[in-house]
Parts: C-alpha cells; structure tokens; sequence
C-alpha cells in the first residue's frame, strides 16, 4: 500500500516588534465620541 504524505505548511507571526509608533487623530476624541454613518 502506499500512504500520501500531506505536510501542510503554515506561516504564522508570534510577534511584531516596533521601534517608533504614531498616530495622528485630527479633532480627537471629538471624532471618536459622534455616530459613524459610513
């Protein structure tokens, strides 16, 4: 008999490491704090 050999291989992240973030967020938190209508 002969067997098939299904190896799958996977690609996961454990970790992202940063240096420098920043995020900008014009008329904050007001724009945060009102209804979104998409």
């Amino acid at each position: 008999m002969s067997e098939q050999n299904n190896t799958e291989m996977t690609f996961q992240i454990q970790r992202i490491y940063t240096k420098d973030i920043s995020f900008e967020a014009p008329n904050a938190p007001h724009v945060f704090q009102k209804d979104w209508q998409p």
